[in-house]
């Protein structure tokens, strides 16, 4: 790749204002600025550029840091879906390669995940003490079909297109793929 294109990749596209509702980890690394460039999350560390981009899917993860003034990258793989101890081992490997000070990220990212799930569950909590009694709020809630309505988008979609659309059970939370 060449210069001109790495430099490009890693150009600011956009500002991300809201940082740790966007980014939990600029929690611990408290980042002056966050940037979002094509495809890689920017901060500033310890007086640095660093673009991150992480990956996971499918029971892996992955992520990969550059900070390209000081000639570093590391890559973190692991074998379990959003395993996020690769942003812990993330940060320890850039604080060894730039002469920083230890720091048990481990321990951090721990706690700051059990706090945010501690919060969460408060909302959740308080959101189940002002729901009106005796309703399922997992029925009413995202996308649902019924008999009566699904019928008559088959029925119209066969006079419209002429093929039958796919079946879909009533509340399955999918969408006929064509009506």
């Amino acid at each position: 790749m060449s210069q001109a294109n790495f430099r490009e990749l890693l150009k600011p596209q956009a500002i991300i204002p809201a940082i740790s509702a966007f980014y939990p980890t600029a929690e611990l690394t408290k980042p002056r600025w966050l940037t979002y460039g094509l495809g890689w999350f920017q901060q500033d560390y310890r007086g640095r550029f660093v673009a991150m981009h992480t990956g996971p899917i499918d029971g892996r993860t992955a992520i990969i840091a550059l900070v390209p003034d000081e000639k570093v990258g590391v890559n973190v793989f692991g074998n379990l879906d959003h395993a996020e101890f690769r942003h812990a081992l993330m940060w320890r490997m850039i604080d060894a390669c730039l002469g920083a000070p230890s720091r048990d990220w481990s321990a951090e990212f721990l706690k700051l995940d059990a706090d945010r799930k501690a919060d969460a569950d408060k909302k959740v909590a308080e959101r189940e003490a002002r729901r009106v009694k005796d309703t399922r709020t997992g029925f009413i809630t995202g996308l649902w079909w019924h008999r009566a309505f699904l019928a008559r988008a088959l029925e119209r979609a066969a006079l419209c297109a002429a093929r039958p659309a796919s079946p879909v059970p009533p509340h399955s939370g999918r969408r006929p793929s064509r009506l």
